[in-house]
């Protein structure tokens, strides 16, 4: 396994982490040659580690750290099943891989914020009677009681509600020299670039735009209760919807061909990409499980040998030209990874005379790990006062079910109590201002369904201008649509991800560009361990029958905001990490200026709370 320095430094600038010296380099490299991970895997281990203890900038103390907590025991875990185990050559083999994938599928899981667990050590190795505990996610020095600043002021109601110990206002969040800094933009092709720094962001509060919405209600069903004949018969449509995408990049409705029969001439498969093992998808375990209608539902390994490069995870319908001299494996000759459907037909209806439409996005969670004040929220609403939007955007969670107070019982009040004055804090900031509110549920919510896609949050009082939507929805605003999500699926897509050559241009374009030509939202089948999936639900109301404008995709990647086939795709990142502060995007709508009047213009910013 090859790594070099620059793969490196452009994979933990993926996860907008800098390596700030020559020394954490050579560690870096150092740890990448002698646990044989690639720059990936470490980047995303790294991500996990400090996930899961809130950490700041990467320091070679640090470092000695992670090595000693993470991958030590990794590999001593590793070893471990390995002479328990392993009894033959070929079991040997399957194993040797194995420490990579565990340490990908255990950072997946600290990344959204599980604790890792470890067993009881006796003389250097766990206990096999003892039983695992979980790790706690703050240790003394990082726990220990901030002194109150007169930066925030609590107000009678957090006195009223709020325990000591979940009331002491962030120290390091309260201590940030960043605000209001702008870390990514962008501007439309035919306008020319403002200047960031001084923008005003400022809307016309005398217009009001029209704003319809698409979101799932309320499910009273049980969930989670389909029958597998039920979900067989719903991946079966999603690989047939396809087919009919596709076959007129094949030659046709008649195109495709059953791809388990030997032949010496080229044939037309189409299928989803499966893995034939568990764990990360390679080269050499890359299955496409065909439809019922046109294979009999076969499933035949791939040959990619023969392809200059590709770009692969499981659950991806493509279709494929190759031979099946054998029928037992189609060497792959050309390869059509999805197809990005067209904008909605309908004009934009933004005029001059209304002026731009001001949309603000945010994504929780909104209040930092060390106490439930919500002081990035206020933080947010207090500049959204001076410079009130059209429209605000609030994606999910409200209150995170891995939030450290939950987990420890400091919280004497009921979970939605805690969401409802969250809720009420951006109804009462913004009670004068002409903007309509939607908030976007969850899974990830201590008080929603756990279920993915999840219906809206309940709040026990009516407002005339705020709107609990379900996860995912759609909104058109004066005819551009704005598709929301609340789930982190560029992440989950570039964990499984198979990439070749892994060097092959603008990675996030690539990942945010495989959600659109699958056509849904949440594209990775089987999805990975933290979500809750349902098949009849996702194929309902996660699908892009057409293209959005705006794609709202937040991520604990990097933020970024960029055009991607005609759509610009947002990611805010996250209100505060942490105990950090973090970011929430501007996006201004100007009507179209080209010849195509269903193509907006947008000017967008992506900005430190």
């Amino acid at each position: 396994m090859t790594v070099t320095t620059d793969d490196i430094i452009e994979e933990f600038q993926i996860f907008g982490v800098d390596i700030k010296s020559e020394q954490i380099l050579s560690r870096c490299f150092d740890l990448c040659g002698r646990y044989e991970l690639a720059a990936d895997q470490l980047a995303a281990s790294w991500l996990g580690f400090v996930a899961s203890k809130s950490l700041g900038e990467m320091t070679l103390d640090l470092l000695d750290d992670f090595e000693r907590e993470q991958l030590n025991k990794k590999k001593l875990s590793s070893g471990m099943k390995k002479t328990s185990r392993l009894n033959s050559s070929a079991v040997m083999s399957m194993f040797s891989t194995g420490l990579d994938d565990m340490l990908v599928h255990d950072d997946i899981l600290v990344t959204y914020g599980a604790s890792p667990v470890v067993a009881k050590m006796e003389n250097g190795l766990p206990s096999l009677d003892a039983p695992a505990t979980p790790v706690s996610k703050f240790n003394e020095k990082n726990n220990r009681a901030a002194p109150v600043t007169p930066h925030r002021r609590l107000t009678a109601a957090h006195k009223l509600h709020l325990s000591p110990s979940v009331a002491v206002p962030s120290e390091r969040y309260s201590s940030r020299s960043n605000s209001g800094t702008v870390v990514a933009t962008y501007v439309s092709p035919d306008l020319e670039a403002p200047d960031f720094t001084t923008k005003l962001w400022t809307a016309n509060q005398d217009f009001t735009p029209k704003v319809e919405l698409t979101s799932m209600e309320s499910c009273n069903n049980k969930l989670m209760f389909e029958k597998l004949r039920e979900c067989a018969a719903l991946a079966e449509d999603s690989i047939m919807h396809m087919a009919e995408q596709l076959a007129p990049a094949f030659g046709g409705d008649d195109c495709w061909s059953s791809m388990d029969v030997p032949s010496n001439e080229p044939v037309n498969c189409v299928g989803r990409v499966c893995c034939d093992s568990v764990g990360k998808l390679n080269a050499a375990s890359v299955l496409l499980e065909g439809s019922r209608e046109l294979t009999g539902a076969a499933v035949l390994p791939l040959d990619l040998s023969e392809l200059d490069s590709y770009a692969l995870f499981p659950g991806q319908v493509i279709g494929v030209t190759g031979v099946n001299v054998s029928g037992k494996s189609l060497v792959v000759d050309r390869l059509v990874a999805g197809r990005v459907p067209s904008l909605p037909p309908h004009p934009i209806t933004i005029t001059q005379h209304g002026g731009p439409v001001e949309v603000v996005v945010a994504c929780g969670p909104f209040t930092t790990s060390d106490n439930l004040l919500y002081e990035p929220l206020h933080d947010l609403l207090d500049t959204l006062v001076r410079t009130p939007p059209h429209v605000l955007i609030l994606l999910g969670p409200m209150l995170d079910a891995n939030h450290p107070l939950l987990d420890d019982g400091s919280v004497t009040e009921t979970y939605e109590a805690v969401v409802n004055r969250a809720i009420g804090s951006v109804t009462n900031a913004l009670v004068k201002c002409n903007t309509e509110i939607f908030i976007a549920s969850s899974s990830r919510d201590v008080t929603s369904s756990w279920v993915y896609p999840t219906g809206p949050l309940s709040y026990p009082t009516t407002s005339p201008r705020l709107h609990l939507v379900s996860d995912p929805a759609l909104l058109m605003v004066e005819g551009v649509v704005i598709a929301i999500t609340t789930q982190d699926i560029v992440m989950d897509i570039a964990k499984e991800e198979l990439a070749f050559p892994s060097q092959q241009g603008d990675r996030l374009q690539r990942l945010v560009h495989h959600i659109l030509a699958q056509q849904s939202l949440f594209p990775v089948y089987p999805p990975p361990d933290h979500l809750s999936l349902s098949p009849s639900l996702l194929h309902a109301h996660a699908c892009l029958n057409f293209k959005p404008h705006v794609l709202i995709l937040p991520s604990d990647i990097r933020n970024f905001i960029k055009n991607v086939s005609d759509c610009v795709a947002v990611n805010p990142e996250r209100l505060c990490k942490g105990k950090s502060g973090g970011c929430y995007a501007r996006l201004e709508l100007l009507p179209p200026v080209g010849d195509d009047p269903c193509e907006p213009c947008i000017v967008g910013a992506v900005i430190r709370v």
